[in-house]
């Protein structure tokens, strides 16, 4: 239910930055309600949603009160994630995804452990492998995050009457422009939506229907991590558009008095910014589908070995 903000908080960025009343109460600073009560409203309502389908789904969990435990497991977890965030240890609810993956990692490794050396499936070599992968993995994670693309700035100097010198430079700066700048938001949203043709298709009891339903519920299978990994390479793109404000950053820069090389204030600088985006987001995004998909391939080519 964690994954229920998660999407709430994605959907409310998205219609702020998106619909007109959004832009202007980014401006003026007046809204009627603020973007975490609307994060909030919208999970309450998806864990309804689920809990509901869940019902439905299995009669059991309606029986026991289970999907109101969903409901209230969601409720309590943004509570939590806003309270951890208010004593500025992190962001509350990454924090809260990042302790549920820790929380399975022991089981899994005793689980691999067993199944490796237990039964001779690889033996210690095989574990080694595995390990060295993961950690390599965690290495590329950790530079894509980092890497970044520092464009150059050079800001004028002020004379006493408040005007800009002539031929004089002045302190030069950069705009750092990250290669990744939409985090993990894209592998959430496209697994939001991966759940979508599966659920329709099991409407349907025809041939197509049951072979969508069977491709989309396969998350090992190639169709599926292909698709996957081509709505992460498109919600990619379209988070960096929505919130790495291009426009607003050359017009900023052009009222501090500061310029890029070679570039024009104004227009041409928003357009050169907007094109280094997406040339750097590029690699980006192909590298984030490829760390969500890789643990796919890893299981078939494990399973070959």
């Amino acid at each position: 239910m964690v994954g229920a903000d998660v999407e709430a908080s994605l959907i409310a960025v998205l219609l702020e930055e998106i619909a007109p009343a959004g832009h202007r109460a980014q401006a003026t600073g007046d809204a009627y309600f603020e973007e975490g009560e609307v994060a909030h409203g919208g999970a309450i309502v998806a864990a309804l949603g689920a809990g509901v389908g869940v019902a439905e789904w299995r009669e059991e969990f309606a029986e026991d009160g289970r999907s109101r435990c969903l409901v209230t497991g969601c409720i309590f977890a943004m509570w939590l994630g806003e309270k951890i965030t208010d004593k500025g240890i992190g962001n509350g609810i990454s924090i809260l995804i990042m302790v549920g993956i820790i929380a399975g990692l022991p089981l899994s490794f005793a689980q691999e452990f067993a199944s490796r050396v237990l039964e001779s499936n690889g033996g210690l070599i095989m574990i080694l492998i595995e390990l060295v992968i993961w950690f390599v993995i965690i290495l590329l994670s950790i530079m894509l995050v980092m890497a970044m693309r520092k464009i150059p700035v050079q800001y004028a100097r002020r004379t006493a009457s408040g005007e800009y010198e002539k031929n004089v430079f002045g302190a030069r700066q950069f705009i750092p422009l990250k290669l990744n700048a939409s985090g993990v938001m894209p592998i959430i949203f496209a697994q939001a939506i991966m759940f979508v043709p599966s659920a329709v298709a099991s409407l349907s009891k025809s041939d197509w229907a049951q072979t969508i339903q069977a491709t989309f519920s396969d998350i090992f299978g190639l169709w599926y991590n292909v698709v996957f990994a081509g709505l992460i390479i498109v919600f990619t793109y379209f988070y960096t558009a929505i919130t790495v404000p291009t426009n607003k950053m050359a017009d900023d820069l052009k009222r501090s008095g500061g310029f890029i090389p070679g570039i024009k204030p104004g227009t041409d600088t928003a357009e050169y910014l907007d094109r280094i985006m997406s040339q750097i987001t590029l690699p980006g995004s192909m590298f984030l589908a490829g760390i969500a998909i890789f643990p796919a391939f890893a299981v078939k080519l494990f399973k070959a070995l």
